[in-house]
């Protein structure tokens, strides 16, 4: 198992990260870690972004995190 760091843009195929990208590469037992950017975090359902969270087993990022506290 590896984990993939999946950053998605407001660019285009936001509708098919899902079945397209995400689905196929748990089903071949990898990790997506998913970044949107914040553009892109407004356009995505939350119902969306909450079955992702829930496929990958970890939070959908939308905000830079910063170092410090």
């Amino acid at each position: 198992m590896s984990i993939i760091g999946v950053v998605a843009s407001a660019a285009g195929g936001l509708d098919q990260l899902t079945e397209g990208l995400i689905r196929p590469l748990v089903a071949r037992g990898h990790q997506p870690a998913i970044t949107f950017t914040p553009t892109a975090a407004g356009w995505v359902p939350a119902e969306t972004t909450a079955e992702l969270e829930q496929l990958t087993g970890l939070p959908v990022r939308s905000q830079p995190l910063s170092p410090i506290h």
